[in-house]
C-alpha cells in the first residue's frame, strides 16, 4: 500500500499534497480533464477525470481481479491525444518548468522563451505527441506533484518514445525521481534515461528507478531536451565554453509508467572474490505485487563471455529468494546475470561480477611453491587506488585489499568517505583508515577534487585541486587539518590531484607550488612524503626531479591506450632497467620512491578475457624492468566497477584476479634473462631475489605479442616436474599428445626434457624452471645473425656462456644445415658445416666464441634460416643435453630485394622485383627470373645509385599453369661476389 493511504484513506498530509492539483482540475471544463486516448464528448472528459482521481483517491481499493490497481504492471500511460480537447498548451497534469524567479523557481539555463506544447504534427502512434523546441538553451516538462503515487519499495521503469530533428549539440532525455508525501523531491532518487538524438527516428528510451526509499510516496516525470552546459563534464571550470542549439526540437510521446519486479543478485563472497577452495554460489531475490507468471533465469559467463551454467525456474507471485550453486570448474573472472520474464518479454534483468581466485598460501596451493604470501617486503610493492569515493567504498575496500593480497592503498578523502568526525567513543565503528592500518597496509591518502564548498568559496574548478594550492595553505587548510591532526602521525604519503592529472607538468611556477602544498602537511605531519601524479607521456628530466620536494614519490601513469614498451622508456629516460644505456640520474635520489600507475578501469571495448590478458602484459613488463629496485612499486587504478543498476555492488575487474594471480609469484624473484624465441614471442626468466642456485624456483612468464600460433614455443627449463598455469592460476593440460596446451618431451635417453607450447597473447606461468639452464639456452646464438648471400666462405661462431659457478665442458653439433636432423633422414648437401662439432671448457661467468665456416650452394634462397644445434654441457654432473633452435637471416647488406605478383584479365602472368641499393657505392645488376615450364628472362640495371630503388618487370603471357607455382628472381651484382635469390607465389 502506497504510503499516501492509511486503511483505504488517504492521509492528511497526502490530501494536502493532492489539493491543488485536483483543486485545478475541478475548475477546469469538464471537456478538458482527461489524458490518453483522443475524447470528444463530455462523459468522456468525465472519465478521464474519474481516471485520474482513482489511482491517486482509490490506489487501495480491488480491481475487478481483486489486486490494487496500481499493483498492475502498466501503472500509468501518457499518449498526449488531447490537441482537440484539452484549449491549454501542454498535457493535463503538466507544467512547463522553465526558469521563473517570479514563480519561485529558479532554474538558470532554462529560459523562460523555450515552450513545450502539444503537437498534432507528428506522433509515435496516434495523432498526438508533445514537442519540447528551443531557441537557446533547454527546454522542460514537467508532470505535477501527487499525479502518480506509488507502492513503497516498488521499482519502476518510465518509458517513452522521442524523436528530435535541427539538433546538434543538444540532446532529449526522461527523468524520473521519487517525491515523499509533502511534494518534495526524496534524496538521491533521481534516475536519468540515456541522452539521445534521434533525428527523424523515434526512439524507445527508459529510465529505471528503484524503491530503496523509504519516504517515497509520488513518482514525478520530467521530459527534457538538454544544452551542453547541462551535461558535459566541466573539465576546464569556469573557463569551459560550450557550444549550444538555437533552433530544433524534441518530440515526446507514449510515455508509460510500469512497475518492475524488484530484483536482486549478490553473492555471499566479500567483494565479491571467492578464495579456493571455497566454490562460488549465487544468491537472487525477486518480489513483484502483479501476480503475473514469471521466470527467473540465471546464468553465469566466463571472461570471454560463454555460458558456464545456467538456471531457470518459475516463480510464484510475492517474493522468491534462492541460492545456486553453478558447475564452475575453473579459476577466473566471471558474470552472473539475473533475467526475469513474462512469457517471451524481458521486465528485468540485473547483474553481479565475481572471482575465484586461488589461495595464496603455499601449504593450501603447492603450485605456488614458496612461502611468498605476506614473507617478503614486494608485497608493499603492489597497489590499489582508489579515486571515486562511493558510498560503499568504505566497506568494500578493506575486503578488496585483503582478497587481493596487495600491500598499499591509496583512498580519497574529503568527499564521500572521511567527512564523518573521528570519535572517541569505543563504540564507534573503526574508520577506512583505521581498518587498512590494522591489516599492515601502507596508506597513501589523496585529494583528487576539491570539497564542493571549499571550490565555491575560492571560486575554483573542483576537479583542479592544484589551482586551489596555487592559491595559498591559508584557503585549503581548514578543511584539511582535521585529516592531518587525525591521520598525521601515522600516515606520511599524501597525494593532490587524481593519477591522470597533467598540470603539474605544465605549471610554470612548479617547484613553488609543491612546496606550498609540502608546508601545509608539515604542520601535523612529521616528515610528510606528497605523491605527485606524472604520465609516460611526459618528458622526465634532471631538472624536473630537482624540481620536486625532497623524498616525494613520483607516480606515473600508463592510459590503456599506450602499449606496455612504454614502461621501458620510463625506465630509459631515469637510466634503469634492463636497457639503460647511461647511469641513473643523479636527481632521482631526491625521490623517496616511485611507481608505475596502470589504468585498469573497466573498458567495454574488450573482453575479460582480452582485459586480463592485458593488465597480466603489464605487470609483468614492470617487474622486468623495476622488480630489481626496491623503490619502484606497481599501482592498478580502480580495477573494479559499480553496477549502475538498481542496487550497486562492487564487480571486481578481471584485472584484480590477475594481480592476485602475479603478486604471489613475481614477489620475491628478479628478472635475470629471456629466452630467445620466435618472431613476437616471449619469454620472461624469474629467480628468486636474483639468486640462480635454486635449480627449481625459477620462473617463465610467456606469450607471443602478435597472436601468431603457427610457431611453437620451445624450451629446455629443468629436468624437475614443470607445471603451467594461466593467468587465472588454472594449471594447464600437460600430456605428451599434440593437441596438449603444454608437452614435455624427451628427444632421446639422457637428454634434458623440452617444453613445447602454443602461445597466444595472455601470458602463462611456467613454474619449476631451472635458471641456470635457462639462462644458458638464452646464452647460445650464431654471431653475426645475418650470413651475406654472396659466393664463398663464411666465418661465424656459436657463442654462449657459463652461468654455473663452476668451470663446465660444452659440446657443440650443428645439426643443421648441412647435416642429418633425425637418425631416418637424409643429409642436407646445400650447405657445407666445418667444424660440424666442437668441444669447448667455458670458465664460470664467462663467455666463449666457438668458430665456424660455412657455404651453401648458389640457388639457396634468401630469408630465414633455422639452425639446430645439439648442446651438452657438464662439469662432474650432466647439466644439461639440449636440442637448440636458432634463427639466423641470409640476407645483404648491400641490396634488398621485393617481389610483386599479379594475374591480369588475360590470364598473364606479372612479376615487379624491387630492388634497392643499401650500400654506399653505384652498383651494376643482372636480373634472372625461373619460372617453372617457361623460358628464363634476364633484365640489367646499371648504376644503381645508393639509396635508390629500381623496377624490372617479367611478363608470362597466358601462363595459367603458373597459379600456385613459386617464381624465382635472382640479383647478382656484376662486379662482385654478391648473388640474392628470391620467391614468391602466383595466387
Amino acid at each position: 500500500m502506497t504510503a499516501a493511504f492509511e486503511h483505504g484513506v488517504p492521509k492528511p498530509d497526502a490530501c494536502l499534497a493532492l489539493r491543488r492539483p485536483i483543486a485545478r482540475v475541478m475548475r477546469r471544463p469538464l471537456g478538458i480533464i482527461r489524458h490518453g486516448a483522443r475524447r470528444a464528448t463530455i462523459l468522456r472528459a468525465a472519465s478521464a477525470c474519474a481516471a485520474f482521481l482513482a489511482p491517486v483517491l482509490c490506489a487501495a481499493q480491488p480491481g475487478p481481479d481483486r489486486r490494487p490497481s496500481l499493483a498492475h504492471r502498466e501503472a500509468r500511460a501518457f499518449d498526449f491525444e488531447e490537441i482537440d480537447t484539452n484549449p491549454a498548451p501542454v498535457p493535463v497534469y503538466w507544467v512547463r518548468a522553465q526558469d521563473s524567479p517570479q514563480a519561485g523557481r529558479d532554474r538558470p539555463g532554462f529560459p523562460i522563451w523555450n515552450a513545450a506544447e502539444l503537437d498534432d504534427t507528428t506522433a509515435h502512434t496516434g495523432s498526438g505527441s508533445v514537442r519540447l523546441p528551443t531557441r537557446g538553451g533547454s527546454t522542460s516538462l514537467l508532470l505535477e506533484r501527487g499525479v502518480l503515487p506509488v507502492f513503497q519499495r516498488a521499482d519502476y521503469v518510465v518509458a517513452g518514445y522521442v524523436r528530435t530533428e535541427g539538433l546538434v549539440h543538444a540532446r532529449a532525455r526522461i527523468v524520473a525521481r521519487f517525491l515523499d508525501s509533502a511534494g518534495q523531491v526524496v534524496k538521491g532518487s533521481e534516475r536519468p534515461s540515456d541522452l539521445v538524438r534521434s533525428d527523424s527516428t523515434w526512439t524507445q528510451i527508459r529510465a529505471e528507478i528503484p524503491g530503496d526509499f523509504d519516504d517515497a510516496s509520488f513518482l514525478q516525470i520530467e521530459l527534457q531536451l538538454l544544452q551542453p552546459q547541462q551535461f558535459v563534464p566541466r573539465e576546464l571550470g569556469a573557463r569551459q565554453v560550450f557550444q549550444e542549439d538555437f533552433s530544433g526540437a524534441a518530440w515526446f510521446d507514449d510515455i508509460t509508467v510500469s512497475q518492475l519486479p524488484r530484483i536482486e543478485i549478490s553473492t555471499p563472497a566479500p567483494a565479491n572474490i571467492f578464495v579456493a577452495p571455497t566454490a562460488p554460489d549465487i544468491n537472487y531475490l525477486v518480489r513483484d505485487l502483479t501476480g503475473e507468471k514469471l521466470v527467473a533465469e540465471v546464468a553465469v559467463f566466463d571472461s570471454q563471455g560463454t555460458v558456464v551454467d545456467r538456471q531457470s525456474r518459475p516463480l510464484t507471485s510475492g517474493r522468491t529468494l534462492a541460492s545456486w550453486r553453478p558447475k564452475i570448474s575453473a579459476l577466473g573472472w566471471y558474470r552472473a546475470t539475473l533475467t526475469v520474464r513474462a512469457d517471451a518479454n524481458v521486465l528485468a534483468r540485473s547483474y553481479v561480477d565475481f572471482l575465484w581466485r586461488q589461495n595464496a598460501d603455499p601449504s593450501v596451493d603447492p603450485s605456488i611453491g614458496r612461502e611468498l604470501a605476506g614473507t617478503f617486503t614486494d608485497w608493499r610493492r603492489f597497489e590499489l587506488i582508489a579515486t571515486d569515493p562511493h558510498d560503499q567504498l568504505q566497506s568494500v575496500l578493506p575486503d578488496l585489499v585483503d582478497r587481493t593480497g596487495v600491500g598499499a592503498v591509496t583512498v580519497p578523502v574529503w568527499e564521500g568517505l572521511l567527512q564523518t568526525p573521528y570519535s572517541a567513543d569505543p563504540s564507534t565503528p573503526p574508520s577506512l583508515v583505521t581498518r587498512l592500518l590494522d591489516r599492515g597496509r601502507q596508506v597513501t591518502l589523496s585529494m583528487p577534487r576539491v570539497p564542493r564548498e571549499l571550490a565555491e568559496a575560492a571560486r575554483v574548478d573542483p576537479d583542479d585541486p592544484w589551482e586551489l594550492a596555487r592559491r595559498g595553505p591559508e584557503l585549503w587548510s581548514p578543511y584539511l587539518d582535521r585529516y592531518l591532526d587525525r591521520f598525521g602521525q601515522s600516515i606520511r604519503r599524501w597525494e593532490v590531484g587524481p593519477p591522470w592529472d597533467d598540470r603539474v607538468f605544465w605549471d610554470a611556477d612548479r617547484k613553488r607550488t609543491l612546496s606550498s602544498v609540502v608546508r601545509v602537511f608539515e604542520r601535523l605531519v612529521p616528515g610528510p612524503i606528497l605523491c605527485v601524479p606524472w604520465r609516460t607521456d611526459l618528458a622526465i628530466s634532471p631538472a624536473m626531479l630537482d624540481q620536486l620536494p625532497r623524498d616525494s614519490s613520483l607516480r606515473i601513469l600508463l592510459p590503456r591506450d599506450m602499449p606496455a614498451t612504454a614502461i621501458s622508456s620510463v625506465a630509459a629516460a631515469l637510466g634503469i632497467g634492463p636497457e639503460a644505456t647511461t647511469p641513473p640520474l643523479k636527481a632521482l635520489s631526491r625521490l623517496g620512491d616511485y611507481a608505475i600507475v596502470l589504468d585498469c578501469r573497466p573498458d567495454d571495448r574488450h573482453s575479460g578475457r582480452e582485459t586480463a590478458a592485458d593488465a597480466a602484459r603489464r605487470i609483468v613488463e614492470f617487474w622486468r624492468v623495476f622488480g630489481h629496485d626496491p623503490r619502484a612499486s606497481v599501482a592498478v587504478l580502480e580495477p573494479w566497477e559499480w553496477t549502475p543498476e538498481q542496487r550497486t555492488k562492487v564487480c571486481p575487474g578481471p584485472q584484480l584476479g590477475v594481480l592476485a594471480t602475479l603478486l604471489p609469484r613475481l614477489a620475491g624473484r628478479r628478472f635475470v634473462g629471456e629466452l630467445p624465441a620466435a618472431p613476437g614471442q616471449r619469454a620472461l626468466v624469474f629467480a628468486p631475489d636474483g639468486d640462480l642456485d635454486s635449480t627449481d624456483q625459477g620462473l617463465v612468464i610467456a606469450w607471443n605479442e602478435k597472436g601468431d600460433m603457427s610457431t611453437n614455443f620451445r624450451a629446455y627449463l629443468g629436468a624437475s616436474d614443470i607445471k603451467a598455469f594461466d593467468i587465472f592460476s588454472n594449471p594447464l593440460d600437460q600430456s605428451d599428445s599434440p593437441g596438449a596446451a603444454l608437452r614435455i618431451t624427451r628427444l632421446a635417453p639422457g637428454r634434458t626434457p623440452e617444453v613445447v607450447m602454443k602461445l597466444t597473447d595472455e601470458p602463462v606461468i611456467i613454474e619449476g624452471v631451472d635458471p641456470r639452464l635457462a639462462l644458458f639456452q638464452a646464452s647460445v646464438r650464431i654471431d653475426p645473425p645475418v650470413i651475406e648471400a654472396s659466393d664463398g666462405s663464411h666465418e661465424h661462431a656459436v657463442v654462449l656462456s657459463n652461468p654455473w659457478p663452476v668451470p663446465i665442458e660444452v659440446k657443440v653439433r650443428v645439426v643443421k644445415p648441412g647435416g642429418v636432423e633425425e637418425p631416418d633422414s637424409r643429409r642436407d648437401r646445400s650447405w657445407r658445416v666445418s667444424p660440424r662439432q666442437a668441444r669447448i671448457i667455458v670458465d664460470p661467468g664467462k663467455n666463449e666464441r666457438i668458430p665456424i665456416e660455412f657455404s651453401f650452394s648458389p640457388g639457396e634462397e634468401a630469408g630465414i634460416k633455422e639452425f639446430v644445434l645439439d648442446v651438452d654441457a657438464a662439469s662432474d654432473q650432466a647439466l644439461g643435453s639440449l636440442r637448440i633452435y636458432r634463427d639466423v637471416e641470409l640476407g645483404s647488406s648491400m641490396l634488398d630485394v621485393q617481389l610483386s605478383a599479379k594475374v591480369d584479365r588475360s590470364q598473364n602472368v606479372v612479376v615487379e622485383a624491387y630492388v634497392s641499393n643499401r650500400g654506399k657505392q653505384p652498383l651494376d645488376l643482372q636480373l634472372t627470373a625461373f619460372a617453372p615450364t617457361q623460358a628464363r628472362q634476364r633484365s640489367v640495371m646499371t648504376n644503381l645509385q645508393p639509396g635508390a630503388v629500381a623496377v624490372r618487370t617479367f611478363h608470362y603471357d597466358r601462363s595459367v599453369q603458373l597459379r600456385g607455382q613459386r617464381v624465382y628472381v635472382t640479383v647478382e651484382d656484376v662486379g662482385g661476389s654478391t648473388r640474392l635469390n628470391k620467391a614468391i607465389v602466383i595466387e
